[in-house]
């Protein structure tokens, strides 16, 4: 299973040469050059930038105000030296809603190492930045008997443009894109010999979910498609949280991984500007089995 689901994570898209359509870019880990507001805190994730340093991004949080906020920069400007430290300029701060993880001591949030990159039209006058989509990863987890489980979301921000390159206002910040992007579950299911030897063995429910997303054909109003793709794998074959497994005879056929065909799905994912959401052009199954610790 560990091997299916590595294949789903790592898949990326494929790259795009023109800089005057929207693509997918892997930032890069940088040396912070805004020092974070309690570097001894190991909550705080690690700074982020695009390859030119052009959108430069770290996550900040309060934990008085008990607020999370991402920062955003150029980091092709040179930066302020102040006291013997490095200082960015123009920096963006723009507050966002943790999903829970601020309320939840078994949850983290961390960037998406994958930003977007929209080019604005261009018009004659002033030049417009390129607007961005940057996603934040919300992480819970949970505790069972004898197992536990991991959920990931993908929280996709969008945010500018701006006309004279600073920082976009934090109005043109706001998310456009919630789904579930990684999980694990793994359930107790023998609890005395019987049960051992009516599932030869195997004493656990393993449930896994991974999920990737790519660009497909840009739309008139700019926007990309977004070509979501998911597995959902249980084993034993067949394993489902709305059964008693622990009195399941299982042969040795399903001792295997086997996919689950109802979470294992594509999607596409279309812009509406009137609600500045992406919306799935078909209904989503319900995965919570999968994807809900």
């Amino acid at each position: 299973m560990i091997f299916l689901l590595s294949i789903m994570l790592t898949a990326q898209s494929a790259p795009v040469a023109s800089e005057e359509i929207p693509r997918m870019e892997q930032m890069i880990e940088i040396t912070a050059a805004v020092p974070a507001s309690s570097p001894t805190d190991p909550g705080i994730p690690a700074e982020l930038c695009t390859k030119d340093k052009r959108w430069c991004v770290f996550i900040s949080r309060d934990v008085d105000l008990n607020t999370t906020t991402l920062n955003v920069y150029n980091g092709q400007l040179p930066p302020i030296i102040k006291d013997g430290r490095s200082y960015a300029r123009d920096v963006g701060t723009y507050g966002f809603n943790s999903m829970g993880a601020g309320d939840n001591e078994n949850a983290s949030v961390k960037i998406w190492s994958t930003i977007i990159r929209m080019p604005t039209l261009r018009f004659e006058g002033p030049k417009l930045n390129e607007t961005i989509a940057i996603g934040i990863e919300t992480s819970i987890s949970g505790a069972y008997s004898g197992g536990g489980a991991n959920s990931t979301s993908l929280h996709l921000y969008q945010l500018g443009p701006t006309i004279d390159g600073s920082m976009p206002e934090p109005s043109n910040f706001g998310i456009v894109l919630d789904v579930p992007l990684s999980a694990t579950k793994l359930i107790r299911a023998c609890f005395g010999d019987e049960d051992y030897q009516q599932r030869r063995g195997m004493c656990h429910d393993d449930y896994g979910f991974a999920a990737t997303i790519q660009l497909g054909k840009t739309m008139p109003d700019g926007k990309p498609q977004l070509l979501y793709q998911s597995i959902a794998i249980a084993t034993p074959g067949g394993s489902s949280l709305s059964n008693d497994n622990a009195k399941r005879k299982l042969s040795r056929a399903d001792l295997k991984p086997r996919r689950d065909r109802k979470c294992s799905y594509r999607r596409t994912y279309i812009f509406n500007g009137e609600f500045g959401m992406y919306f799935a052009a078909k209904p989503v199954p319900d995965c919570s089995d999968f994807v809900v610790p």
